[in-house]
């Protein structure tokens, strides 16, 4: 045993010694100033490169030669996603004419301050190009370096020719190209040797069951694992342990998942993913692929989409999503949505998107689907690239820091109860140098008074870590009983982190 753990250890015993039934537990506000750094030294995340978990984000932002921003997007009366019959903004467009792997260093070290595990890379044919030039080679070498340096995982999202339809990978298209792109995810496959932790081959393709008058176009369960079989094979040729999955499922479309399943696909992926909005629907997802094809990592192209009514211009324009009326309120729905994909064990759940804006020398160039973002990427006078972060990614921040690798977050061994019950309401007990810490997560979805009641009587000095600085604690007060901690907590919509310790000298 230390001398921290001793020293703490000692004061947890005085202490419970001189406790009567139902006293005021000791605050963590008034240890000694040695001891409480000793708490927080106790629970500080481990580096970046140690922690493994589902935080991401999807990486649109490749800093390569030809990498292009297209303001003009929406602007075509005919091809507006949302407002069609009338023109739309353009915002202009710009494009780089070299690597700038500089800012893409600036953006992976933001990255890995926020706790992400892995970047999620979208590599996708440049310019409906299947040829991959020097620069781009050169970049992705780049990308890999930096990712190493500041210990992010890459997952890749592979895309192919033909956008939503893939008509040129339909194997049933005589003029199909598949043959083509082998070559190319070949080539990508070995520049990414021994770096990825996972490949997701494409975004929101549906499935449709075989009819005899069904378009060729339209992509059966058959057609397309005809298709995987050979886009696996040809990575999985250049990497055997690489991770494949299918293509991430569109939002209300889990049925492709069990099409596949049903049709053997458990035999030839590594995975299955979708992409959702709702992290309320996402355990019905989990509990089907346990049942169908439990050794499957599951993936997402994107996860909680978090509109803020706060992102303005919007880019599209007119569009459906549910806006938060307020920065903070953007950021405890995401902070809400990460947790729960963290808490169900997803593989990776990419929040969607983290990019609000480019600001350019001033002018402010709105991301694609900004509205989502939770920063923005300002170039200055002297062409350098800083960020700005909104509320909603310090709320990520304090989540990826707070829950990060999920099997050693351990289901409290002790009954924890809480009267009336929440909405949310999970325990976990962590091993941590020197003893343990007791987490937990709680919300209501209305504004509501809860006693919690931990069978255990070792754990001592709750505190609640804030939602936008995870370092910054407020003392928690609860009562120690022969047997229990008891705690009454005021809850709201509003996620409530709840922290305690325990010593190795305290325990029975």
């Amino acid at each position: 045993m230390n001398s921290s753990t001793l020293s703490i250890g000692l004061l947890v015993l005085v202490m419970i010694t001189t406790m009567a039934a139902a006293d005021p537990g000791p605050s963590f506000s008034a240890l000694p100033v040695r001891l409480r750094q000793q708490i927080r030294d106790m629970v500080e995340p481990p580096p970046t490169h140690e922690r493994n978990g589902c935080y991401s984000t999807p990486m649109y932002y490749g800093m390569f030669e030809g990498f292009e921003y297209n303001g003009a997007l929406d602007k075509d009366p005919d091809k507006r996603f949302y407002q069609k019959g009338s023109p739309g903004p353009d915002f202009g467009t710009w494009r780089l004419d070299r690597n700038r792997l500089d800012w893409q260093e600036a953006m992976i070290r933001d990255w890995a301050e926020l706790g992400l595990n892995n970047t999620h890379l979208n590599i996708y044919p440049v310019d409906g190009s299947l040829e991959i030039t020097e620069s781009y080679r050169v970049w992705l070498e780049g990308f890999v370096r930096l990712s190493r340096k500041y210990g992010l995982k890459i997952g890749v999202r592979l895309d192919a020719l033909g956008a939503y339809e893939a008509w040129p990978m339909n194997p049933d298209n005589p003029d199909n190209v598949i043959d083509e792109y082998l070559a190319y995810a070949t080539e990508i496959a070995s520049l990414l040797k021994g770096q990825t932790a996972y490949y997701v081959l494409g975004d929101e393709l549906t499935l449709h069951e075989p009819k005899p008058d069904l378009d060729v176009k339209k992509w059966t369960p058959d057609r397309y694992l005809r298709y995987f079989k050979r886009v696996c094979g040809a990575i999985k040729r250049i990497e055997p342990e690489a991770k494949v999955s299918m293509f991430a499922a569109s939002s209300g479309e889990w049925f492709n998942i069990l099409y596949l399943l049903k049709n053997g696909y458990a035999d030839v992926g590594d995975g299955v993913a979708i992409n959702h909005y709702s992290y309320q629907a996402a355990p019905k997802f989990f509990a089907d692929a346990a049942a169908l094809a439990p050794n499957l990592m599951f993936l997402s192209n994107g996860v909680g989409y978090v509109s803020t009514a706060t992102a303005e211009p919007r880019f599209p324009q007119n569009d459906p999503y549910s806006r938060h009326g307020t920065e903070q309120s953007q950021a405890t729905s995401i902070a809400k949505n990460m947790f729960a994909w963290w808490d169900l064990r997803a593989d990776t759940a990419p929040y969607y998107i983290t990019l609000r804006n480019w600001v350019i020398r001033g002018k402010v160039y709105p991301r694609w689907f900004g509205f989502f973002g939770i920063e923005d990427y300002v170039i200055d006078e002297h062409d350098r690239l800083t960020v700005h972060r909104h509320p909603g990614w310090y709320a990520y921040q304090t989540i990826t820091h707070t829950f990060y690798n999920r099997d050693d977050f351990r289901e409290a061994p002790f009954e924890i109860t809480a009267d009336p019950a929440p909405s949310m309401m999970r325990s976990y007990v962590h091993e941590v140098p020197g003893g343990s810490e007791l987490v937990m997560m709680l919300w209501h979805d209305k504004p509501m008074k809860s006693t919690v009641k931990i069978a255990a009587d070792r754990y001592r000095y709750a505190v609640r870590p804030d939602l936008f600085n995870y370092r910054k604690w407020t003392d928690v007060p609860y009562s120690l009983e022969s047997d229990a901690v008891t705690m009454d907590l005021a809850l709201d919509p509003n996620p409530t982190i709840i922290r305690l310790v325990a010593t190795e000298a305290s325990r029975p």
